[in-house]
């Protein structure tokens, strides 16, 4: 970790603390000044890109803490805790998502790989589907089909590769 990146997460951290010292709470949901912590998300990213979930999850709760109405950062932690199989947690941040990007269509194809996972299968088809209605990329268009198939044709998938 280079220097820059190493102040900024000390500064995220130390905004973090400040907000929560002085009872600012409105503050700290909705901060006032739009600090750029691109380097951290960076840094968060590249650690769950190599498997470093720990760190990953430690980084993006953080960025969570100090501007809760960033998407990124949420989808982020969702991205965490999907990966720990902790699906109710990240269909919750999912949730959390949709109602900051309704339009994201990337949003429901995870959330509804969430509800896969869960046995919600309503809920997943619902998701796809979704995902389908707006403008998603071919990747995401290509995954939604295969799981809409899979799940209107009753076979039961518990592993999504």
């Amino acid at each position: 970790m280079d220097d820059n990146t190493d102040f900024d997460i000390k500064s995220l951290i130390g905004n973090i603390f400040s907000h929560l010292e002085s009872g600012n709470i409105s503050d700290l949901l909705m901060p006032k000044n739009n600090e750029d912590f691109s380097d951290v998300y960076s840094l968060a990213c590249d650690y769950y890109d190599k498997g470093l979930i720990e760190q990953a999850e430690n980084i993006f709760r953080s960025l969570c803490l100090y501007d809760f109405s960033n998407v990124d950062y949420l989808l982020g932690l969702a991205a965490v805790k999907q990966v720990q199989k902790q699906y109710q947690k990240a269909i919750n941040l999912y949730s959390l998502a949709i109602n900051l990007d309704e339009n994201n269509a990337s949003i429901y194809l995870y959330a509804g790989q969430c509800y896969l996972y869960t046995g919600e299968k309503e809920s997943a088809i619902s998701s796809f589907n979704h995902c389908l209605s707006l403008a998603c990329n071919d990747n995401e268009r290509e995954q939604a089909i295969h799981y809409i198939s899979m799940l209107e044709g009753g076979l039961c998938v518990w592993k999504i590769g």
